[in-house]
């Protein structure tokens, strides 16, 4: 489902452009280096592709066994009712913390720097950024793979054996239930050490850029940050659609209504 490549337009412009922003933003040569108003570039422009492949390929994997598991005509029956309300207590702790990530990380890759309030709205978004980052919502930016696995254990763990009869299928479904169960160091790696990380580099650097009134160089670090997170974000919206089937799906094997996941 996911195609994540490592072409991306911006080293394509790079080769091709003599725009002075471009310049200053990929280290080439120019008289007005970013650096000499506070809002220089990254030096380490890196798509973020191969290290969280693996993340991105278990909630892939989670989706298609998700998706498998809907089509089942013993979910429906009512001794299994509860089972299919973990199903769907699982796919919203994933699509909620998908979509926690995605709502801050789109905040910033679509800001709009033409608009005439720019330099307050932008400097109002990293406020409450940071403010996000000191608090418990920060921690909402992952699921916890810990809960996953107590609601797996649960009600769906031991009945699985009796849904599938396909040993090869029923071998993948406890995998991918079990490697969600204790993807901690995976999630951490993927959303702490690599996402936010490479988002706060493009936060600092775009306030500097903002607070010296070069909203010409806090755009192109803007497009910047987007294609060097192309593989992020060509994962994150097709699997809150995904995601966003399963919970209502689930829920309707279930017999229960689509609520709010409160903190």
């Amino acid at each position: 489902m996911l195609q994540l490549t490592e072409i991306c337009f911006v080293l394509m412009y790079q080769a091709q452009t003599s725009d002075p922003r471009a310049q200053r933003f990929f280290g080439l040569p120019h008289e007005l280096n970013g650096d000499s108003i506070g809002c220089g570039p990254r030096k380490d422009f890196m798509p973020i592709v191969e290290t969280i492949k693996p993340t991105l390929e278990l909630f892939d994997s989670f989706i298609k066994v998700g998706k498998e598991l809907t089509k089942l005509p013993a979910l429906v029956l009512p001794q299994y009712q509860t089972a299919a309300k973990d199903l769907y207590e699982i796919s919203q702790n994933l699509l909620t913390a998908n979509e926690n990530l995605s709502r801050w990380l789109f905040k910033f890759l679509y800001f709009d720097f033409r608009q005439p309030e720019a330099r307050i709205n932008f400097l109002n978004l990293v406020r409450d950024y940071r403010t996000m980052k000191s608090g418990p919502e920060f921690r909402q930016l992952k699921f916890s793979c810990a809960d996953i696995g107590a609601i797996y254990h649960r009600n769906i763990a031991s009945k699985l054996g009796k849904w599938l009869s396909d040993q090869a299928k029923l071998a993948e479904t406890k995998r991918v239930f079990l490697a969600l169960s204790d993807a901690d160091r995976d999630l951490v790696l993927y959303i702490y050490d690599h996402v936010v990380r490479a988002l706060d580099d493009a936060v600092d650097d775009m306030e500097k850029c903002v607070n010296a009134g070069a909203f010409d160089d806090a755009e192109m670090r803007r497009l910047q940050t987007k294609a060097d997170m192309k593989g992020v974000i060509e994962g994150l919206e097709p699997f809150a659609g995904d995601l966003s089937e399963l919970v209502i799906q689930f829920a309707g094997i279930a017999h229960v209504p689509v609520t709010v996941k409160r903190p």
